[in-house]
């Protein structure tokens, strides 16, 4: 898989990682957020798992919360993951089945996802780099 070294890369949109089983969703969802951010799309837990585990650096994992995992692992098993391979990275839950914050999230949206979620991803991101906290 390509990749870059760990590190700052302040010369380039911040790279997401957006994972979903569902395409038209997975489709959706990046169309929104690639204005603004490079994304690279997983379809499954262990797509979503071997990108976390490459070079690239992650500023934000976005995950559904069911992936239709053969093995039962979910979005949340993903996030957990994200905590220690890409330590920087925003770690967001979207899901229709889930309305509140659950560990490791740090932000959950529900589906339908509002129009806003770019801006609010971008905010999170800068508010998390700068150690500040929203309560």
């Amino acid at each position: 898989m390509p990749g870059s070294p760990r590190g700052p890369q302040l010369d380039t949109p911040a790279c997401i990682l957006l994972i979903d089983d569902d395409a038209p969703t997975l489709r959706a969802l990046s169309a929104s957020l690639s204005p603004l951010f490079t994304v690279q799309r997983a379809r499954s837990f262990r797509e979503g798992a071997a990108w976390l585990r490459s070079e690239r650096v992650w500023r934000a994992v976005i995950t559904d919360l069911d992936l239709g995992d053969e093995h039962g692992r979910t979005g949340i098993d993903l996030l957990e993951l994200a905590r220690f391979e890409a330590p920087v990275a925003l770690r967001v839950l979207i899901s229709a089945s889930c309305p509140e914050l659950l560990e490791p999230a740090e932000l959950v949206f529900s589906k339908p996802w509002p129009p806003d979620l770019p801006q609010r991803i971008l905010a999170a991101m800068a508010r998390k780099s700068t150690g500040e906290r929203r309560d």
